[in-house]
């Protein structure tokens, strides 16, 4: 869909940003580094209209090799200010 312009629902993001936590973590990265570079994946215009102030906040709790590693997630959609364009 984004190949295509087009905009993505809720479910399609956290299907999106959970393959980048997991491929991160594949990766070695750590969760600072997963934080930063989760606000770089998508933008306000990738998704639709109220996606990112319904994703504040996301908790992932994953079992890798035989460890429990816990990522947060905050803000993975940074809000654009409209009201800035209209002054």
């Amino acid at each position: 869909m984004l190949d295509r312009s087009l905009r993505i629902n809720l479910n399609d993001v956290l299907l999106v940003l959970t393959a980048f936590v997991i491929n991160s973590l594949k990766e070695g990265k750590n969760p600072i580094e997963i934080q930063k570079g989760s606000q770089k994946i998508l933008s306000s215009n990738h998704v639709m209209i109220g996606v990112p102030e319904m994703l504040q906040k996301l908790k992932f709790d994953v079992w890798f090799n035989d460890k429990l590693l816990k990522v947060l997630v905050e803000q993975p959609i940074l809000i654009q200010n409209h009201m800035s364009k209209l002054v």
